[in-house]
């Protein structure tokens, strides 16, 4: 309990000490275990991380007879930051094969459809399938509707896109993402631009480190139709904060090194004195 509350002050140096000790004296003890994978995976060692959780899931089923659920979530994440996505996705297809809730079934199917998308095992229809089975066991799951909306945006189906995003925001009106998916439709696909930066702003008002919105507001001042010089402020100003913040993965441009040369590209053109 001790390392618990230390673990919540972030005092996490003086929590793994515990941990350590509780599992020196129980080598089942799942929750320490879970706990120092934690840790691990906020400090950044993802590898140490995965390591980690695997023990803890394998304590689990060895002495509660169920797989760890909290474990194997964690260990994708930490597969996710070190790029291995197809062993995120296996870990969670791990999961989906114990005794769940409702709405664990919802999380991890979302999850797996997300890893799927990530990794480029693009085929809609399972997709879909998938997506409309986690939204029918928890249709309050504003992230399985959001991730079915990008279906949809990926397979040309705008106008079922957006009203998915919508759909979205009916539940959650602080999901950021969802702004961003209207807008960048708007924006790339209906060159409807004055919409598509009423979204942008939205999405920032709501999540001021939501770099995709800041990068798609800029690129939407650019492509506005006589692209007025006096926008180069704002264009400069949004690429940069672009640049020093994290992307989201499923939107094109605005992730990874590509982005990030393009930026430089643009900060070029627009940012000079």
């Amino acid at each position: 309990l001790r390392g618990q509350s230390y673990y919540k002050d972030k005092k996490f140096d003086m929590a793994l000490e515990d941990f350590n000790n509780a599992l020196l004296i129980n080598k089942n003890f799942d929750n320490a275990s879970l706990y120092r994978g934690l840790i691990f995976q906020i400090k950044g060692d993802h590898y140490k991380a995965i390591k980690e959780f695997k023990r803890t899931n394998k304590i689990s089923v060895l002495v509660n007879k169920k797989k760890n659920i909290d474990a194997l979530l964690s260990m994708a994440s930490s597969y996710d930051q070190i790029d291995q996505i197809e062993n995120a996705r296996k870990t969670i297809e791990e999961g989906l094969k114990g005794d769940l809730t409702n709405n664990l079934s919802s999380k991890l199917l979302t999850k797996k459809v997300y890893y799927e998308l990530l990794g480029r095992r693009y085929e809609s229809n399972l997709l879909k399938q998938d997506l409309e089975k986690a939204i029918s066991l928890n249709p309050k799951s504003y992230e399985s509707l959001y991730l079915l909306a990008k279906v949809f945006q990926f397979d040309g189906d705008f106008d079922k896109a957006i009203d998915l995003y919508k759909q979205v925001l009916d539940i959650n009106p602080k999901f950021s993402e969802a702004y961003v998916g209207i807008g960048y439709i708007q924006v790339y696909e209906f060159d409807d631009f004055e919409n598509a930066l009423k979204n942008f702003d939205m999405a920032i008002q709501n999540d001021l480190k939501n770099r995709s919105a800041y990068f798609h507001r800029a690129m939407t001042y650019i492509m506005i139709p006589g692209y007025d010089r006096s926008l180069n402020k704002r264009t400069c100003i949004d690429i940069r904060k672009a640049k020093n913040l994290k992307g989201d993965r499923l939107l094109f441009m605005s992730y990874g090194n590509d982005a990030n040369k393009l930026m430089d590209s643009f900060i070029g053109k627009f940012c000079r004195n």
